[in-house]
């Protein structure tokens, strides 16, 4: 156990890029709808913000030509064409002016206000004596009237800055009659839309970052220091009929025949290690739901069978009715009958196999523990294997009777979906229970996710601090127990 806490506190491991890659297209395929939510979501928020926000805004303007005075006896004349840069000189210093007492007081004076409720600014064209005033405000009446009194008292406010000059204006000011700064409605949904596409692709990078699962035979001895008994190739069936629901079983002729050779090459890694331990009890389990422990133990089943091994297969979900068969397997455990009664052949299967006919309540579960014991200790002088199908890792302490009478476990992984460190916390609790784990199986492969083709099934890649003689085979978790000790 200490070493598996010294595990948790590791360094993070480095992330390759090709997985990355893998599992970010994963995360598209799983999270586009997420990715596409949160654009709309935030395409519709950035277009009701903006709405909210939006104050139509009105903009009246004059434009003028600038001239400077020379002064003479009894008069001013002035030259238009005098220096063209008194322009720019009068927009550059206007906001200066404008900070005045003198031109914001003769504004307001003009307008009979106490506020200016336009702001004014002023341009100029290049290399021109050309100049503009304008005045931007709410309301489109009083911002010509701001910028009529600005007009008048800018002159005399600019002579203190830039000695005389005159305006001479070349467009008048009017009215405005339409804001300005028309709402954008679709700038503003586009926007929100890039930001939400941006928080979508974060979240499915975040996923792509996080995903610590086992894709490879060559991850469960480098990351679970474990034994590989074999892979199991992943098979989708055509559909043939609406009402017809294809079983992946070797007695199914459409199952294809790589999957055959892995569970044939599944068993006589199985077959090799019982003979060379002694062991005849293998409890199959998972860590969740669905990742397909029931066949892989069926398919293994079959495959001993066919080795001319005489096989019994119990599943222990007990709280399920798998078979309908009556009398089921509760017959047994209530002490009805022997265990060999309820047992009987799946069609042409080459093994025999019992559940429970009904699902067993929690109380029963608990009251039924012995007797299971004692059904696994009968069935050892009755058959070479003793196959034990177990529900997911989270159920493992409703069939602690049987996994305490096993001889090993065999941990089915499906590729690529449950986590490592959900993976290794089922790990946990069967050494907690003094099982030895066998190895792995892994389940549901994909050639593009492993790497390589289905030329490897049924060969591991040696003991692991896990199995049999690695560090917990023969230590204090995971020692190997006699035959008297498990009867």
């Amino acid at each position: 156990m200490e070493e598996m806490r010294k595990e948790k506190q590791a360094v993070p491991e480095p992330i390759d890029i090709i997985t990355l890659l893998h599992d970010v297209l994963r995360g598209v395929k799983k999270l586009w709808w997420a990715c596409l939510l949160l654009t709309v979501l935030c395409a519709a928020g950035s277009w009701y913000t903006a709405k909210r926000a939006y104050r139509p805004l009105y903009r009246a303007a004059a434009s003028f030509t600038v001239a400077t005075g020379s002064g003479e006896s009894g008069g001013f004349s002035y030259g238009f064409y005098y220096n063209t840069a008194t322009a720019s000189q009068l927009a550059r210093t206007f906001p200066y002016i404008l900070e005045s007492e003198l031109l914001t007081d003769g504004i307001k004076q003009a307008l009979g206000t106490d506020s200016i409720t336009a702001s004014l600014s002023a341009s100029a064209v290049e290399d021109s004596n050309l100049f503009t005033l304008s005045a931007t405000g709410a309301n489109a009446e009083s911002t010509l009237n701001v910028l009529n009194a600005a007009m008048d008292c800018y002159p005399e406010a600019a002579r203190y800055v830039l000695g005389d000059i005159k305006l001479h204006m070349l467009s008048a000011p009017s009215l405005p009659t339409t804001p300005y700064n028309i709402f954008d409605g679709k700038r503003a949904a586009l926007t929100g839309a890039a930001y939400g596409l941006l928080f979508g692709a974060g979240l499915i990078l975040l996923y792509g970052c996080t995903r610590r699962t086992v894709r490879r035979e060559e991850e469960i001895a480098s990351k679970l220091h474990l034994l590989c008994l074999g892979t199991l190739p992943k098979v989708v069936f055509k559909k043939r009929s609406k009402n017809r629901r294809e079983t992946l079983t070797l007695t199914n002729p459409h199952v294809p025949e790589h999957y055959r050779e892995a569970a044939r090459g599944l068993a006589m890694r199985l077959e090799r290690r019982m003979a060379a331990s002694g062991d005849k009890v293998l409890l199959f389990c998972g860590t969740l739901p669905g990742e397909g422990v029931r066949t892989t133990a069926m398919t293994a089943a079959h495959a001993l069978g066919e080795m001319g091994k005489s096989v019994v297969l119990i599943d222990l979900d007990l709280k399920r009715g798998m078979d309908k068969r009556s009398p089921g397997l509760e017959a047994c455990l209530f002490g009805h009958c022997p265990v060999q009664k309820v047992l009987h052949r799946r069609g042409a299967e080459p093994y025999r196999y019992a559940a429970c006919s009904r699902g067993l309540s929690p109380r029963e579960v608990l009251a039924v523990g012995e007797n299971l014991r004692g059904a696994i200790a009968s069935l050892r002088e009755d058959a070479d294997c003793i196959l034990l199908i177990a529900p997911e890792s989270a159920r493992f302490a409703e069939i602690l009777p049987a996994a305490e009478s096993c001889d090993a476990a065999v941990y089915v992984i499906e590729q690529d979906r449950a986590s490592r460190t959900k993976i290794k916390a089922g790990i946990e609790k069967l050494l907690s229970c003094d099982v030895t784990v066998a190895g792995c199986v892994l389940n549901g492969v994909q050639a593009g996710l492993s790497g390589y083709g289905y030329g490897k099934y049924g060969y591991g890649y040696g003991y692991g601090k896990y199995g049999r003689y690695g560090h917990y085979g023969y230590g204090h978790y995971g020692a190997h127990r006699t035959r008297e000790e498990t009867v």
